[in-house]
């Protein structure tokens, strides 16, 4: 297997930093956890909604 280029490495520290994934601080993975989850619900609400509109100009056609 290869190698990762030291982009690589350093985009994924970064995204795990930003989602949360490290242990660094503990304060900071659970504020991560809960707008993970507030973004979950909010992603689910929005995807409800414009299933339900697309859903009804179909009818109307």
């Amino acid at each position: 297997m290869t190698e990762q280029s030291a982009t690589r490495q350093e985009l994924e520290e970064r995204l795990r930093r930003l989602l949360g994934l490290t242990h660094d601080a503990d304060d900071a993975t659970d504020s991560a956890k809960s707008s993970s989850a507030a973004l979950g619900i909010l992603g689910a609400l929005l995807a409800f909604a414009w299933g339900r509109r697309r859903g009804r100009r179909s009818v109307r056609k």
